[in-house]
């Protein structure tokens, strides 16, 4: 069966998230002789008992004093392999309680956290009896909302909240005065019929129980309850496996009080469980929601109420008692007794003495332990580790019927690490595998104290850390007196980690504190007064007295998305940084001695609990950052009312958010290299290896868990970790012996490694480290005073990037369906100038050219009309993206180009000669590049029209031509370009601000020579301006093209591919960037390496002149 467990994990994963768990004990059979022979009807003496039964009534064959099984609540009987209710007719119409609870599991249920005395299901129901069809029906009972009585409004809630029927069954028999009903029930408990026992979809296994496999194994009746045991089998399918599961449940019905438990009304400055029910009145406006709180009834004596309301301690009527079940280690039974019983002096509070005790199980209640009246300590025998207490309820009320503390054993595991991790540093019998059997003993009196109080109805209350100091918890004084480590046993405040060496403290655990005491005096405190709302001023009183720090609530946030930095998981003391920061200092005491402590001198020991220890260390340190990353943006939220003067929503102050910034750049963006050890971690992984203890498998499994456990520490995702590579970091890459340090470390480690490294951008040099973006291209400076030597630009043309950005706000304006988006390159393409003026409706990306078209696709999508900026050697990039998230939906996004051609010192990674290249091909796309600024502006505006579809502008780095560049805003027809100088001899075609090179060119060439040149602006790549083209190749047998692009492919060979597919013949020649990649270097000597600076386009139109 063991194979089949991953299997039954992955049936139960849901259910050990969901499914609450109780504790009960075991059954004794009850079958005896007799019995056995009413179950078993093949061993009877069939001749005789039929003689018997010749003159009996259906009612008395069935329930006979030899039939009956157990007498209560409903008698009991079984005949002929049968079982019998006799429901007396009194008991129909009055609410039941179901409570189904597994009593023995499987190994593979229980290594998946499902264990015995785990209730599976509770709901209330009602027999009825339909005279008409002889049948007893059952109908689950939902309560109803609460309204008065005698308002109009009780008829129609009376109609519109009518609870389903959910069974029936034949009535066998009634008694002859009709004072009794029988019916069969077996379906109900041998798993044929689930509405009242659902056990194997309710564990997620989501199966039916196969019925020659399941049997009922006994039925015993008490005075208010029934209690039907089972085994139950199913048959848990997977593909062509199977394995079959048998569980052993027990089934109870309990009869609930006649008059249900006045209710008593929450409120949100106490934390308790509720119960909530809706309510109606004809003088409402609104519906109401009444919140009940979930308590035991604990009320006086009759004969001692009155002296209970003069103040003095008086027994209840009932107590509160927990059996601790007899499987149970018998050497921490005292330890979960004291823990049980610590609530004492927080029922004294309340006025009753005696109010909850705690006794071991005798044998003469064991055989009955499944009685839903005993509640019961249940000890499991399972590798999770873990504690619960919840309670079942009467649904009505919110009254606590029963409560069970599951205990699951490796809990102590789990309050051992605590202990050592939490401790270690300063008290000395926190050292080692195994602790002393009183420290152990404490922590197991403080976890049942803490489930005891959830069986009590208290929520967790997060806030009770915070109500202590941080630094008095470093007061041996304070410590002792106080003798816990927060205001309340409900916070997962755990041993104080914040008392250093040399303190003194010695009172470490956590114990019932001043909100304990408070919060039962709130539920249990009897006013005798006779309805909820009577109570109100009361109550409101009692916590004006109460308001204190020591008294403040707050529910349980995620660790990882806490709002209050005051109410969290694991932490302690009001001051996360300084706790922190203390906690860490121990820790660090600790690692280097964990081989110390966890070493028995046991032969053949492994490191196992060396790293169970070293595990533990991390996940502390871990919590530790989260109570600091809460202060960051945290808002301190208080339970507010009316006129008190207190306000609800307070941010954490500036200083605070401040210092914790600091304390998480330090402590996790700062490698800990106390915690992790590349080269320790290494030496013991090549010893492992050695032992065949570690292979390459698990190996793989390791790295991807440290990994996980650095994307969790630095709060990104790790892509590395799915791919088996060694990931270090990060480090400071400023520290260079610390860097030759890692590198020696890990340039041995097999397999491929990935080191990161932070460094800081213009590290060095003062003034770049102030302003990097400033001085990402500073140009000209004074090294010893920093002082950039910045040329007067007065006068001349403006920057193309700048009249990018200053027409692109001038069009938002206008079009409120712009949007400006760009990779990580506001300043250098002046998109900061929208970003300025209107901030919600420009986006800087991040490194992500590809994410930055997409992301434009997807707001065009929508209606929009982005600009996308991106550099022209970045936007390579992003091709596939351009192709399939722009131009196959043919979406109205304009991609911009910047430094499109060469670009100087930059060098080849960021020159832009590619985008006209590799851009043509791709159908759907308007290229266009403008002659000058003017240019540009009505491009812009062009594209921006309606239905213009994906349109790339390319323009370069640099300055234009024009001092007047500010041109009324017209647009250009698509796919026209313009003759800007008409000749005869020579054709001269250019695209873009480099026609205003060939045009100086052209001038020139003319003036030394007797020619006459015509002068084309392409204007746009595509479409092509074929009526000009047409015009060209009818009237020039000589053609020269330039561009500041590559050669193959670009511009030219457009022109060479019209003139063909046309069945023009002139000589072409192209000008543009050749076959290789340009060097770094001035664009000016850049363009004259290409030959299409003047005097290279000069060249080369005096050589086709003359030739």
């Amino acid at each position: 069966m063991i194979q089949n467990k991953p299997l039954l994990l992955r049936a139960l994963a849901g259910a050990l998230i969901c499914i609450p768990v109780y504790a009960s004990a075991g059954n004794a059979s009850y079958y005896n002789t007799s019995t056995e022979a009413k179950v078993f009807p093949w061993k009877k003496n069939k001749k005789k008992e039929t003689t018997e039964e010749v003159s009996k009534t259906d009612f008395e064959k069935i329930a006979s004093e030899s039939n009956l099984v157990s007498r209560g609540m409903f008698n009991v009987y079984a005949q002929d392999g049968k079982y019998y209710f006799e429901i007396p007719v009194s008991l129909l119409q009055r609410d039941m309680l179901v409570v189904n609870k597994l009593q023995r599991v499987p190994f593979e249920l229980n290594d998946a956290g499902v264990n015995r005395g785990t209730n599976y299901e509770t709901q209330m129901i009602r027999f009825e009896w339909n005279k008409e069809e002889k049948k007893i029906r059952v109908r689950q009972s939902r309560p109803l909302p609460e309204s008065p009585e005698n308002d109009a409004i009780t008829r129609s809630v009376r109609d519109n909240f009518i609870s389903p029927l959910i069974a029936d069954f034949k009535l066998e028999a009634c008694n002859a005065d009709s004072t009794s009903v029988i019916i069969q029930i077996n379906d109900i408990y041998d798993g044929s019929e689930t509405s009242i026992n659902n056990v194997f979809d309710n564990i997620n296994l989501g199966t039916s129980a196969v019925k020659d496999l399941s049997r009922i194994m006994s039925i015993k009746a008490f005075p208010n309850n029934i209690v039907a045991t089972s085994e139950l089998t199913t048959k848990v399918r997977e593909g062509m496996s199977a394995v079959n599961v048998t569980v052993e449940v027990s089934s109870s019905l309990v009869l609930l009080p006649e008059k249900p438990m006045m209710g008593r009304l929450d409120d949100p400055k106490v934390g308790y469980f509720t119960k909530d029910l809706l309510y109606f009145s004809d003088s409402q406006q609104k519906t109401e929601e009444k919140k009940y709180i979930t308590r035991w009834r604990l009320e006086p004596k009759p004969e001692n109420r009155e002296a209970y309301l003069r103040g003095e301690l008086v027994e209840p009527e009932k107590p509160i008692v927990f059996y601790i079940e007899n499987s149970t280690p018998y050497r921490w039974r005292k330890y979960i007794k004291q823990g049980i019983e610590d609530w004492q002096v927080a029922f004294e509070r309340a006025g009753f003495k005696n109010a909850i005790i705690a006794k071991e199980l005798p044998d003469s209640i064991a055989a009955n332990a499944d009685d839903i009246n005993y509640s019961v300590v249940t000890y499991a025998a399972s590798s999770k580790a873990n504690a619960m207490g919840p309670s079942i309820l009467d649904p009505r009320s919110g009254e606590i019927l029963e409560a069970d503390i599951m205990w699951w054993h490796n809990v102590i595991s789990m309050v051992q690490e605590w202990i050592t991790v939490q401790t270690g540093a300063i008290d000395p019998k926190a050292r080692g595998t195994k602790l002393p059997d009183e420290m152990m003993g404490d922590a197991i009196r403080f976890v049942a104290c803490h489930e005891v109080g959830h069986s009590l109805g208290l929520r967790h209350n997060m806030m009770g850390s915070w109500t202590f100091p941080t630094d008095s918890l470093r007061s041996k004084s304070f410590t002792d007196k106080m003798n816990s480590t927060a205001s309340s046993i409900m916070d997962y405040a755990r041993y104080n980690y914040v008392a250093q060496p040399g303190d003194g403290v010695t009172a470490v655990s956590p114990h019932i504190g001043p909100y304990d005491i408070f919060a039962i005096e709130y539920g249990y405190r009897w006013y005798g007064l006779p309805t909820p709302e009577a109570e109100k001023d009361v109550l409101y009183d009692f916590l004006n007295k109460h308001n204190g720090r020591l008294y403040k609530y707050s529910e349980a946030q995620d660790p990882r998305s806490a709002v209050d930095p005051r109410a969290q998981n694991e932490d302690l003391g009001d001051d996360p940084v300084r706790s922190s920061e203390l906690g860490i200092a121990n820790l660090k005491r600790i690692v280097p001695e964990i081989i110390k402590w966890t070493t028995t001198g046991e032969k053949g020991q492994t490191y196992e609990e060396a790293s169970r220890l070293y595990y533990a260390v991390i996940t502390q340190w871990n919590n530790y950052l989260y109570h600091v990353m809460a202060n960051i943006g945290g808002i301190y939220i208080e339970n507010t009312t009316v006129g008190d003067g207190v306000k609800t929503y307070t941010y954490v102050e500036k200083e605070k958010q401040e210092a914790s910034l600091d304390f998480l750049l330090n402590e996790v963006l700062c490698y800990p290299r106390w915690l992790f050890d590349n080269r320790l971690r290494y030496k013991i992984s090549r010893k492992l290896h050695q032992w065949g203890v570690l292979n390459e498998e698990r190996r793989k499994s390791l790295i991807r868990f440290n990994n996980s456990l650095k994307s969790m520490l630095t709060q990104q995702q790790n892509i590395f970790e799915g791919m088996n590579i060694r990931y270090f970091g990060p480090i400071d890459g400023h520290d260079v012996l610390g860097l030759t340090k890692v590198l020696k470390e890990i340039k041995d480690m097999k397999g491929p490694k990935l080191l990161h490294i932070h460094t800081v951008k213009g590290k060095g040099f003062k003034p770049a480290e102030e302003a990097a973006t400033i001085w990402h291209a500073p140009g000209i400076f004074d090294k010893e005073t920093g002082e950039r030597i910045v040329r007067d630009t007065s006068g001349m043309p403006p920057l193309f990037q700048d009249v990018f950005g200053k027409t692109l706000l001038e069009l938002a304006k206008k079009n409120d369906k712009i949007i400006g988006v760009t990779p990580a390159m506001p300043t250098g393409c002046s998109m900061n100038i929208l970003m300025k003026a209107m901030p919600d409706r420009a986006f800087d990306v991040g490194i992500a050219e590809g994410h930055a078209v997409t992301f434009s696709g997807g707001m065009a999508k929508e209606g929009l009309l982005p600009f996308c900026n991106i550099y022209s050697s970045f936007m390579q990039r992003a091709y596939d993206n351009i192709i399939h998230d722009i131009a196959i939906q043919k979406l109205n996004v304009v991609l911009c180009l910047d430094r499109a051609g060469l670009v100087g010192e930059d060098g080849p990674t960021h020159h832009g000669v590619f985008d006209m290249a590799y851009l043509r091909p791709i159908p759907n796309l308007t290229i266009a590049s403008p002659y000058n600024e003017q240019e540009l502006r009505r491009l812009m505006y062009t594209a921006q029209l309606p239905d213009q579809g994906p349109f790339v502008i390319r323009y370069p780095r640099g300055r234009g031509v024009l001092t007047d560049w500010e041109c009324p805003l017209e647009a250009v027809e698509v796919g026209k370009g313009r003759k800007l100088k008409d000749g005869s001899d020579l054709a001269v075609i250019t695209i873009g601000p480099i026609g205003n090179t060939a045009a100086k060119a052209i001038a020139e060439a003319e003036s030394t020579q007797k020619c006459s040149i015509a002068h084309y602006d392409l204007r746009f790549l595509k479409p092509l301006d074929e009526a000009l083209l047409h015009e060209i190749g009818k009237k020039f047998s000589r053609i020269v093209t330039v561009e500041d692009g590559v050669l193959k492919g670009g511009m030219g060979s457009a022109i060479l591919e019209f003139m063909s597919d046309n069945n023009y013949t002139p000589m072409v020649k192209r000008l543009g960037i050749p076959d290789h990649f340009i060097q770094h270097g001035p664009v000016g000597a850049l363009h004259a390496i290409c030959g299409i600076d003047q005097t290279g386009i000069y060249n080369t139109l005096i050589h086709i002149l003359n030739s």
